[in-house]
């Protein structure tokens, strides 16, 4: 598992992606020290810290990641939190409409369209209830990298228990998205990420982590400069959103 495109899905299972997500997940608190951002929620009184860890030559490939446990949350907090995330950082296993990308499109500033198409996968793991799309979203980053276009095959893991969900997307080649779009100027980025989320009724823990190519004349020294503050954002822009539900 790494941002280098499948051209083809051809013998990919979920639970062969789930075992390769649940993997790299373990791995993450090992990993090199990024920062530890705090930011203002409305959500707690105290600032929510996001650590953020990175990790060189992990399947080819550079891997940045986030963890939150918001042991800055009261009990009551941390379990509309986790409905919250539940709800919409995952997203739904029966409706496209209400999908985990569907919800993205509010608090990441940068994704500004998408085209999300279904798809079949196969039976799900064990404990598991499962979802699979193929989307490609269309994004307006910072400068220099100006508008790409990322390909992807989305797969939604619900635990029967509810305790346990991931959100796994795998970079594909564009061709195999259904009726992907024919806009020259956009440059043909990559990504692979896992989102992983725990609740115990005490204790709530959300991780991701991804692997990327800008692509186009940027390097990626420059693409990664400031990649960790990119990946911690997410979370206060998706506490701020829900915390106006």
């Amino acid at each position: 598992m790494n941002s280098t495109p499948l051209k083809s899905l051809d013998g990919v299972t979920p639970t062969q992606l789930l075992e390769n997500a649940a993997q790299i997940v373990t791995l993450i608190k090992g990993w090199k020290e990024g920062g530890v951002y705090k930011y203002d929620v409305p959500q707690s009184k105290e600032k929510v810290k996001v650590d953020v860890r990175t990790k060189d030559h992990l399947n080819s490939d550079f891997w940045v990641a986030r963890i939150n446990t918001f042991e800055e949350l009261t009990l009551e907090a941390r379990k509309t939190l986790w409905e919250h995330l539940y709800k919409y950082s995952i997203g739904s296993t029966l409706d496209l409409q209400d999908s985990h990308t569907v919800h993205e499109q509010h608090y990441i500033e940068e994704l500004y369209d998408f085209n999300v198409s279904p798809y079949s996968l196969g039976e799900s793991p064990q404990g598991f209830e499962s979802f699979a799309y193929l989307v490609e979203t269309f994004y307006k980053l910072q400068w220099p990298l100006k508008r790409r276009r990322f390909s992807n095959l989305v797969l939604i893991l619900k635990s029967i228990d509810q305790k346990d969900a991931y959100v796994i997307s795998i970079a594909i080649d564009p061709s195999l998205v259904p009726d992907s779009s024919a806009d020259a100027s956009l440059i043909d980025a990559q990504y692979t990420s896992v989102e992983r989320l725990e609740y115990d009724g005490t204790n709530l823990t959300w991780i991701m982590t991804t692997c990327s190519d800008a692509k186009g004349n940027v390097p990626q020294w420059l693409a990664r400069s400031s990649i960790n503050s990119v990946v911690a954002k997410d979370v206060p822009h998706f506490l701020n959103w829900v915390g106006k539900k």
